[in-house]
């Protein structure tokens, strides 16, 4: 990301009013804790297809 895109963003999300920031955040945190469960799913599925195999 350039610089200046950076500091539009960090700009723009200081602009904005505490309660967007903070359902900005929760979305976020969300986004993060769905994609850290599928890799997890991803994961479980590799070991079981590895452990299947080798059998």
């Amino acid at each position: 990301m350039s610089s200046s895109l950076r500091d539009e963003l960090h700009s723009l999300i200081d602009s904005l009013p505490e309660e967007s920031l903070l359902e900005i955040y929760i979305s976020l945190w969300q986004y993060k804790e769905d994609e850290e469960k599928e890799l997890n799913e991803e994961a479980k599925k590799e070991v079981q297809e590895s452990r299947y195999q080798r059998r």
